[in-house]
């Protein structure tokens, strides 16, 4: 994992469009909080979208508050929120 983040921090060349969906907030604590159901408990989303711009030309950056690291596992209004997205980035960018 450490060397793809390191990979990604040099730069990469992907050609097709990319969608990178985030959490809206990071939350890292040792100790367990209510606040962890709803932020990413894993990996710094704003690194993420700082980094995700070097993945090409285009990339499309989409983040969800409430949402945790696994965003499709989040809750159900937040899973609606993100699916919502994937079919709207879809549309534009996948051919059929």
């Amino acid at each position: 994992m450490l060397a793809g983040h390191q990979q990604v921090a040099g730069g990469l060349e992907i050609s097709c469009p990319v969608l990178v969906l985030t959490s809206g907030r990071t939350l890292i604590t040792p100790r367990w909080s209510p606040q962890m159901r709803e932020a990413d408990t894993v990996l710094d989303v704003e690194q993420i979208r700082r980094r995700a711009l070097q993945l090409g030309p285009l990339v499309t950056v989409a983040q969800f508050e409430g949402a945790i690291h696994d965003v499709t596992l989040s809750a159900q209004d937040v899973r609606e929120r993100v699916y919502a997205e994937l079919r709207r980035w879809s549309r534009a960018y996948v051919h059929r």
